[in-house]
């Protein structure tokens, strides 16, 4: 009996182990490594509805839309009466209404208003469904049921329960309809809750990256110490070399970037798409964009795609300049 309770305790203390993980990277935006340590979990456990879930995160990011929605609606399956499921849920249809023509994207909006619904009434604090009804709100054209200022109270809402995600979510908003002074006061605020928060640091330092860049600096730089294993801010580091034309430290940064995220080259591609802008170094652009394209991008990254357009401009702009 001992060891059946030991063995029990002992898988109890693994799965716990396993999901603390998979919350830590689906935090960190490290959706390639979610999906490689929840698929085998998964294949091997089919009901397991939070795996689904976790892999619905994943895919999407990664933009794998229909199988982001199947493991949606396969966790809601298994687990009707959770509302991050059905939130989950939702979230895919916004990615599918994204990529779709105007009628599909209507029905994708539709159902993701209809799944935001449920999972508030399943759990009127669950910040996933706060924050997709204020944006359903801000975005939907009013034949859909858009409002503005639902959109806002919906984010003042979220802010008593979550105070950060809040006041992201309020600059946000504040982004959309181009009140730059709402903007910076939401991320100030947010900062001013939890002055180490990894994502007001970068969301602030972006908005400084065109308006003050030695405030842009100084927040990509705490956002590192915080944690160098995410890109976003060496992303605005290496936008800022370009801007100041460091080119050593450009160098030297991509390299340490490289090191601290290895399976995430994202900072390669927009130092190539900073200097291709610039009309700098425009060889060092294609040999930046080499390195990024042997890789699998990251989710919410730029695209293969992405980088073949950014090479197309560089040629354009090496033939213009009757250079080899």
């Amino acid at each position: 009996m001992n060891r059946i309770v030991l063995l029990l305790a002992l898988t109890g203390a693994a799965a716990h182990a396993q999901d603390s993980k998979a919350q830590a990277l689906l935090d960190g935006s490290h959706f390639l490594r979610l999906k490689a340590l929840v698929e085998p979990q998964f294949r091997a456990h089919p009901d397991d509805a939070h795996a689904a879930y976790l892999l619905s995160r994943a895919e999407g990011p990664l933009g794998n839309l229909d199988a982001a929605m199947k493991y949606a609606e396969t966790a809601v399956a298994l687990e009707p009466n959770n509302a991050a499921y059905h939130a989950q849920v939702a979230s895919a249809c916004g990615l599918m209404a994204q990529a779709a023509g105007l009628l599909k994207a209507f029905g994708y909006a539709r159902r993701a208003k209809k799944e935001l619904d449920t999972a508030l009434e399943l759990d009127p604090k669950n910040g996933d469904a706060l924050f997709g009804l204020a944006l359903y709100y801000n975005a939907a054209p009013q034949m859909l049921g858009g409002d503005k200022q639902k959109a806002i109270d919906l984010a003042s809402a979220l802010t008593k329960l979550d105070p950060v995600r809040g006041y992201l979510t309020q600059a946000k908003l504040a982004t959309d309809r181009k009140d730059a002074q709402a903007e910076e006061h939401s991320y100030r605020r947010a900062l001013s809750v939890d002055p180490r928060n990894y994502d007001a640091l970068v969301r602030l330092a972006t908005f400084y990256l065109t308006r003050d860049r030695s405030a842009a600096w100084q927040l990509a730089h705490e956002a590192i110490q915080v944690d160098p294993t995410q890109a976003e801010a060496w992303k605005v580091v290496v936008q800022l070399h370009v801007a100041t034309q460091c080119w050593d430290e450009l160098r030297s940064v991509l390299e340490q970037a490289r090191a601290a995220v290895p399976d995430d080259l994202a900072p390669y591609y927009y130092a190539a798409a900073a200097l291709a802008e610039s009309g700098h170094f425009r060889h060092w652009a294609a040999d930046f964009l080499d390195v990024y394209k042997k890789v699998q991008p990251e989710g919410n990254e730029p695209t293969l795609l992405d980088a073949e357009k950014v090479a197309k401009r560089l040629t354009g702009m090496t033939t213009r300049a009757g250079l080899p």
